[in-house]
């Protein structure tokens, strides 16, 4: 992850790649510990990663590894919906160009 993700993530947004993942961790954990009611109830429904028993948020790898996985998946479902259309993160974009 350092090498590779937080690496170019750094260099995209000019911080140390411990700044990375640092913050990446105390934002999961902020948002799991100081959330209300109806937001945990969301993450709950919605994340079914696995989570720290000490703090209840999961590590910034296991996050980003059950993002990258959910991604995949939808992306499978996406292109098989519609054979003409692929799913790239953050855009999409037609075949027939």
């Amino acid at each position: 992850m350092y090498s590779r993700i937080y690496n170019y993530i750094s260099l995209i947004i000019e911080v140390q790649t411990k700044t990375v993942e640092s913050n990446i961790r105390n934002t999961l954990q902020d948002h799991w510990r100081q959330s209300g009611e109806k937001v945990l109830l969301k993450i709950q429904e919605n994340y079914h990663g696995i989570i720290s028993q000490k703090n209840g948020a999961p590590t910034p790898r296991k996050f980003l590894i059950y993002l990258v996985e959910k991604y995949k998946k939808s992306e499978d479902r996406a292109y098989k919906k519609d054979s003409k259309t692929c799913y790239k993160l953050f855009e999409r974009y037609s075949l027939d160009v």
